[in-house]
């Protein structure tokens, strides 16, 4: 069994603010609740999960598709508009968010 890659939760604060649209990176309370909101859950729990469920996924996955799940879920937008606002096309936003929603987050 190969150890879980780890990402700190700095990255993916700032990569789930990036994301999100928000140009600030500062780690701050109004950020922390902007991540919050896009991601129903703070970095570091998001940290976990990824740790958790990565080993189950194809090596194509990687933390940013976790990202969009969590924000598919949270925010509750369809697939076109979220996929329209990280810039992907519907195909690999549905791709990459429903067998993770589908296993480990239903």
């Amino acid at each position: 069994m190969k150890l879980p890659f780890t990402v700190h939760p700095k990255i993916i604060f700032d990569r789930g603010l990036e994301l999100a649209g928000k140009p600030s990176r500062t780690l701050n309370k109004t950020n922390l609740t902007h991540f919050r909101s896009h991601y129903g859950a703070s970095p570091g729990v998001v940290a976990i999960l990824w740790t958790l469920i990565q080993d189950m996924l194809r090596r194509r996955f990687s933390f940013v598709h976790l990202l969009w799940a969590l924000m598919f879920m949270k925010v509750y937008a369809t697939e076109s508009v979220l996929a329209g606002k990280l810039g992907v096309d519907d195909d690999t936003f549905r791709t990459h968010i429903w067998p993770i929603i589908k296993k480990y987050l239903h």
